[in-house]
């Protein structure tokens, strides 16, 4: 697609097109598929919003905002810086495995437990979380990792419903968590990829 062309496009077109081309130049091939490049859009967009921690400035939040430029090459620029630090975490977080993942029978519990949030209580739930995971350095699977820390923690909880009172407690306790896990090192995310046929 030529610069003229993608200069004509929204914002947020712009970032669906640029992404995949860019992580297909500095990614390993055999690692590189759709759900990795949507993974890593889905990413992006949560930078945008949540990169917002004491010493990130204005400034450095409108050099994100696509929609502000209309030089193509600056956009490039930008998202590649991201996508470089991005692929350091997908490589040291996400294992692909032959075999889906067995799931955690509390984490199934936790899915169950979820119901009791009001779709926007759940949303904010996520949204701190999430803040909290990338304003610490988590930038890859962010929405997935925030999923599995607030499955995880209401499948060992208590079975009663929550108050609000322990449901802000909840959020609280989720946003200790994301702290201590940027802290940790290796593999959190295992995502199921099928073997090649042979022959």
């Amino acid at each position: 697609m030529s610069d003229k062309e993608l200069a004509e496009m929204d914002g947020e077109a712009w970032v669906q097109t640029i992404i995949p081309d860019i992580l297909r130049e500095k990614m390993d091939p055999k690692l590189y598929s759709q759900a990795t490049a949507q993974l890593c859009y889905q990413d992006f967009q949560s930078f945008i919003r949540f990169i917002d921690k004491p010493g990130c400035d204005s400034k450095t939040r409108e050099k994100f905002n696509i929609a502000a430029f209309g030089d193509v090459n600056e956009v490039r620029e930008a998202i590649g810086v991201f996508i470089g630090t991005w692929l350091k975490k997908f490589i040291e977080r996400v294992r692909e495995v032959p075999e889906p993942p067995k799931k955690n029978p509390h984490v199934t519990l936790g899915e169950q437990r979820k119901k009791q949030f009001s779709e926007r209580e759940l949303s904010e739930v996520m949204d701190e979380v999430i803040r909290e995971l990338v304003q610490n350095g988590e930038i890859c699977a962010t929405q997935l990792l925030a999923k599995n820390l607030l499955e995880g923690t209401l499948g060992y909880g208590s079975k009663q419903a929550l108050s609000f009172e322990e449901k802000i407690s909840l959020v609280e306790k989720l946003k200790r968590k994301a702290r201590e896990l940027s802290r940790t090192h290796g593999p959190l995310i295992f995502m199921f990829h099928p073997p090649l046929p042979s022959g």
